[in-house]
């Protein structure tokens, strides 16, 4: 067997050796170090490569903590389990089993083709009419669902849009070659121009594969069909010469205009991707890394003794603002990628795009009128954001002040409204013969009663791996607290103190952003975030102004295919090379962030009391921990203000 194949034989097999040979690399490090903070970090390393070359299935790596934690002495097997079934994760599940609801009777759908029809038919107002659902359905629910339901309603307005530039491009082609066809003819032409145009037919066939499987592209057939019509005869003074290389030069004008198609489609299928990516940190359920923040803070503040400082309402006030800022800069710079200085509002194009918004405005009529089942998931999906937004607001008190203390929490809003799906009727209840019956929907038009949910449409839904991802996250972290990993990294990380505090928030915000792009954001902010809130309680700094950042960065994956399963979406599609997402994505990157750390240091910091570290952080630490020379922050006084410690934080 030569080099090469001995080479290729050992790629196709690496992944088992990776699995077999890291633990065996590694031993040394639990064996020579008897602790339990190298025992921990032996297990950290082993997990975390895993994840990050996901040599085997993410969610199976998840489970490692329950065997291997226990067997190194970590903790016990009951105190690793329960990290996968805590309030975070039910939380999560409830609103996954909402959002399975919202998209079995295509309520994303109509919502998404009614934001459509809303807007213009230009390409910057079309590009908002895709963008728009899109971000505001990837906040409650899966961004690869979101992003998945697009595609096809995206694929249509291309072809629509490729109609358009088709005609164009014949219309111009015809008047182009009127002088040879007048002088080929002797002044005789093809009849009235007006009326050929009339009675021309182009056709836009879309043939499209599998949009879940990567490497299937999308193909379009232009049909066009020119009628026969009578010649008419044109006097030969009336005939406009053109020299050869003028009629060499615009012999071709569909070059250009395949040119502006393909970056319109390019940009539109960013969009996409982008607005699904943004939409998500707006609320907690509804990207991976916000309830990964919430659990990593549940767990940091039980430790101290503390109530979570991170509830849904409270994330949205931070989570919606800063989703916005983000859209809307995206918005703006992809009209400037797809259009560059067409994209002034003072600069009008020719082109005439009512055709596209004929076709939305069909596609919404065909989904007819409401029908009960969509009324029924609409108002469970709209009463359990107002149970979420109204359990502990800050303006007013909530409806959890009406239970005792720690006893509902968002968990139990997500449980309750989606148990209310599995039994609630799909249609209104007929007693009797329905004479009357108008719809033809086989959902719809039986009298048998039949739930708006069943237990085998969400098993095949729900995303069971992302729920155990994050549990074996928890676990993780839970174990880097208890065997002392995490006071440890965060020792060897006060490197940072020499900084100010809004330079070190930026700097773990962008390295996070950078490694997101190439791994799960899942598993970066489960990696992250134990490591940056230590770091943070170190400093004697709130943990929330490294975690906060941090967790938003990890969902802003926008320069490469494998960042998020939107951006692996629409790259199969065909539409985009790597280059584009790159040459797109990196700007965006860079915006988003800056966008963070603004927003961090103006309205989130009075948000959760930034300016101010509870005490309980700071019990453990000496006087000598908080000498200024090495903390950055300054007390106040060095004295307990209402059980918090004060600080300034150089902004």
């Amino acid at each position: 067997m030569g080099f090469r194949q001995t080479c290729r034989r050992i790629l196709e097999w690496k992944n088992l050796f990776v699995i077999v040979l890291l633990p065996l690399i590694l031993l040394p490090l639990p064996l020579i170090g008897q602790t339990s903070v190298a025992k921990c970090a032996y297990a950290v390393i082993i997990i975390g490569v895993y994840w990050v070359l996901e040599v085997m299935p993410i969610a199976v790596t998840s489970l490692i903590p329950v065997f291997l934690f226990p067997i190194l002495g970590i903790m016990p097997s009951s105190a690793v389990c329960k990290n996968y079934a805590n309030d975070t994760l039910m939380l999560f599940f409830g609103s996954l089993v909402v959002a399975a609801a919202v998209e079995r009777w295509n309520l994303h759908k109509r919502i998404a083709l009614r934001a459509l029809t809303l807007v213009g038919p230009e390409p910057r107002w079309l590009m908002l009419g895709i963008m728009l659902p899109t971000w505001f359905l990837s906040m409650w629910m899966s961004n690869t669902a979101t992003t998945a339901m697009m595609i096809p309603i995206l694929n249509a307005i291309l072809a629509q849009i490729k109609e358009v530039k088709c005609q164009v491009v014949a219309d111009e082609t015809e008047e182009e070659s009127m002088p040879l066809k007048r002088m080929e003819n002797n002044g005789h032409v093809p009849g009235n121009h007006d009326n050929h145009d009339q009675h021309r037919d182009i056709k836009v066939v879309l043939e499209m594969d599998n949009i879940l499987e990567p490497g299937h592209p999308v193909h379009y057939q232009i049909q066009v069909h020119e009628p026969e019509e009578p010649n008419t005869v044109v006097p030969p003074e009336k005939i406009k010469m053109e020299s050869p290389i003028a009629l060499e030069n615009r012999a071709h004008p569909e070059i250009s205009r395949d040119k502006e198609f393909n970056q319109l489609a390019k940009t539109f299928a960013l969009c996409t991707a982008f607005a699904a990516n943004c939409g998500g940190i707006a609320t907690l359920t509804g990207t991976p890394p916000n309830i990964i923040l919430k659990g990593q803070a549940d767990i940091l503040y039980e430790q101290y003794g503390l109530d979570s400082a991170v509830t849904f309402a409270n994330w949205m006030a931070v989570g919606v603002p800063i989703s916005l800022a983000v859209f809307l800069a995206t918005w703006l710079w992809l009209q400037v990628y797809a259009m560059g200085k067409k994209c002034l509002c003072c600069l009008q194009t020719d082109d005439d795009y009512s055709l596209v918004k004929t076709h939305l405005q069909q596609e919404y009529i065909k989904l007819g009128p409401w029908s009960f089942a969509e009324v029924l998931v609409m108002l469970d999906f709209v009463f359990l954001a107002v149970l979420w937004i109204m359990r502990n607001p800050v303006f007013m008190p909530g409806w959890g002040k009406l239970f005792p203390e720690k006893f509902v929490a968002d968990s139990t809003a997500a449980i309750f409204m989606s148990v209310i799906l599995f039994f609630l009727p799909s249609q209104l209840p007929q007693f009797g013969a329905n004479r009357y019956k108008k719809r033809s929907d086989e959902l719809t038009a039986t009298s048998e009663y039949i739930p708006l949910l069943s237990w085998k449409y969400v098993n095949d839904k729900m995303a069971w791996g992302v729920l155990l991802l994050m549990g074996g996250g928890f676990a993780l972290a839970d174990g880097c607290a208890t065997s002392g990993l995490s006071e440890w990294l965060s020792e060897k990380l006060t490197v940072f103190a020499s900084l100010p505090p809004w330079v070190t928030s930026s700097l773990l915000a962008f390295i996070t952003a950078a490694i997101t792009n190439v791994t799960s954001n899942a598993a970066t902010a489960t990696l992250f975030l134990p490591i940056v809130g230590g770091l943070a309680i170190k400093l004697a700094i709130h943990p929330l102004y490294f975690m906060i950042p941090c967790a938003v960065a990890a969902s802003f994956a926008f320069m490469l295919p494998v960042g998020t399963p939107p951006n692996a979406i629409v790259f199969s599609t065909g539409y985009l090379k790597v280059i584009d997402m790159i040459s797109a994505g990196s700007v965006i990157n860079f915006v988003s962030v800056m966008i963070v750390c603004i927003c961090l240091n103006t309205f989130v910091m009075p948000i959760y009391d930034l300016y101010t570290i509870p005490a309980a952080f700071l019990a453990n630490m000496t006087s000598a921990n908080l000498d200024p020379t090495v903390i950055t922050p300054l007390l106040v006084n060095g004295a307990v203000l209402n059980g918090t410690l004060a600080y300034t934080n150089g902004i």
